[in-house]
């Protein structure tokens, strides 16, 4: 039997703990939370403490005689005991103490979270003298804390912020004193800027605060209205395509929102193709690139995505560049412009912003050859494919006027791609532009082929596939920089918000 006490034994556990201390603790998580919102569904008991006390408290309440304790995380900072008795069905005790010098608590002010706390309500409202809960906005602190230190679960991230949400909402919470605890910290300007970056994410999170709410008041209101003013006429007319994954649609509201307040229309993937009655995966393929496409060519901007981004949406950049409409990146951490992050290189038919659905494959070289006859014929595809050398031995050598392999003007003393020279960049892009036909190395490609694919697309360029050996490599790990063709050395990025608004005014104002 392994299954959690319910929440009286937990105020049961609690009551126990409360005549074991010599002096008062602080309770927070989730059963804190229940003192201010019932709803909140939790049994861990989360104390703040020192290791000592921890230690000694087990040792006193749970003997090794009668209960088995083991420590699931095997961090002294931040320990997770797992308590079940030997003999009588209890359920398993949760006892989560949160040892004082845990690092990423350096933000709080333990003493202080104590001056308003008051005791916890135990079983029919008795008042346990040594378990003491935070105040409404000290609790609401401790849960912004958590959630911009919590990495990888988002289970619990998303909690953290629901937790901080619902506690701005209640009727004790005072702004005035979460507001000088955030100024305790000394620690203000980098608090407000990680929260901004990652509270975008959650943003109809975030949105059900009472503070969210109250924002506009203050500042978003005048911007928006300035903004407005800027080129009204303009921006009536105007529209921006948000290139991202269609189901990252958390981060790609909250980039439609900020385009939106700039009285523009913005034109999100998921939104556009669902007002079709399309659904990305179940309905055709093709109709659902036809209308990203059309939606793409209704735009006078594209904003990219440069955390998220993936090899349709490079085909995005590249047909958008070839149809000349102007290309943005947009991040939310500047300190993470150089971060690496895993890149699913899908097959050629899982693109389906590619266009493979209706283009000629060949599995063969002679028929390539034949098609290529007589014609300029340039070879994309990655460049660490080995199986170049089958194209280079075929007869596609002979049959073709020209064939161009741009690593032979690029590569040619295999750098890494963000160490490529700008300047050939725009010499790959010519050799592009100046062949009848483009032969993509299939089954698989990268960011970069990807790109070059959506330009030729755009330039009315005759794009075929050839299937050779499979590299096998189902993941790529590079930052944006190493995706040398998508030119974002010489592109405008945004980093939040606030900039995005200001580059699309002065773009707007062009």
């Amino acid at each position: 039997m392994n299954k959690p006490i319910d929440r009286a034994v937990a105020k049961q556990e609690i009551e126990r703990i409360n005549e074991a201390l010599e002096k008062p603790l602080l309770l927070i998580g989730g059963l804190a939370v229940q003192q201010y919102y019932p709803a909140r569904v939790s049994k861990d008991i989360d104390l703040v403490c020192e290791f000592d006390v921890a230690q000694r408290l087990l040792d006193q309440l749970y003997p090794s005689k009668d209960w088995k304790v083991k420590d699931h995380q095997s961090d002294d900072y931040r320990p997770s005991y797992r308590i079940q008795h030997k003999v009588e069905d209890k359920g398993t005790i949760i006892f989560g103490p949160k040892i004082v010098e845990r690092k990423p608590y350096e933000y709080l002010d333990w003493g202080y979270l104590a001056e308003f706390a008051k005791p916890f309500s135990g079983r029919e409202g008795k008042q346990l003298s040594n378990i003491n809960v935070p105040s409404a906005e000290a609790l609401a602190y401790t849960k912004l804390i958590s959630f911009l230190g919590r990495n990888g679960n988002e289970v619990k991230i998303a909690q953290d912020l629901k937790d901080m949400v619902n506690l701005t909402n209640h009727d004790e919470f005072s702004s005035s004193r979460f507001y000088d605890l955030i100024r305790r910290s000394e620690a203000e300007t980098v608090l407000f800027e990680d929260f901004r970056r990652k509270s975008s994410e959650y943003s109809d999170i975030i949105s059900q605060s009472s503070l969210h709410a109250l924002a506009p008041l203050f500042f978003a209101s005048t911007i928006i209205k300035e903004a407005k003013d800027r080129g009204k006429q303009r921006s009536s007319k105007m529209a921006i395509y948000v290139a991202a994954p269609h189901k990252n649609i958390a981060r790609n509201t909250s980039i439609a929102k900020t385009i939106e307040s700039l009285g523009i229309l913005p034109l999100v993937p998921y939104d556009v193709v669902s007002s079709k009655n399309l659904i990305e995966g179940v309905s055709d393929a093709r109709k659902i690139r036809n209308v990203c496409i059309e939606a793409i060519n209704k735009s006078q901007l594209i904003v990219v995505d440069l955390d998220k981004y993936g090899l349709d949406t490079a085909w995005e950049i590249g047909y958008a560049e070839g149809k000349g409409i102007r290309v943005i990146g947009y991040n939310e951490d500047e300190g993470a412009t150089t971060n690496e992050r895993f890149i699913n290189r899908r097959t050629y038919d899982q693109n389906f912003m590619h266009g493979w659905q209706s283009q000629v494959i060949f599995d063969d070289l002679e028929p390539l050859a034949n098609f290529c006859r007589d014609r300029i014929v340039y070879i994309c595809g990655s460049f660490s494919n080995q199986s170049v050398e089958q194209l280079r031995s075929s007869a596609l050598e002979s049959e073709s006027e020209r064939v161009i392999y741009p690593k032979e003007y690029v590569d040619t003393q295999n750098l890494l791609p963000n160490d490529y020279p700008f300047a050939e960049r725009a010499e790959t892009n010519r050799l592009l532009e100046s062949s009848d036909v483009v032969v993509v190395m299939l089954p698989r490609y990268g960011m970069d082929a990807s790109w070059q694919i959506g330009y030729a697309t755009a330039l009315g360029k005759e794009v075929v596939g050839i299937l050779l050996t499979d590299d096998a490599k189902e993941f790529g790990k590079a930052s944006f920089w190493d995706h040398w063709m998508h030119g974002w050395k010489s592109k405008l990025r945004a980093t939040g918000t606030y900039q995005l608004m200001e580059i699309i005014n002065g773009i707007n104002d062009d």
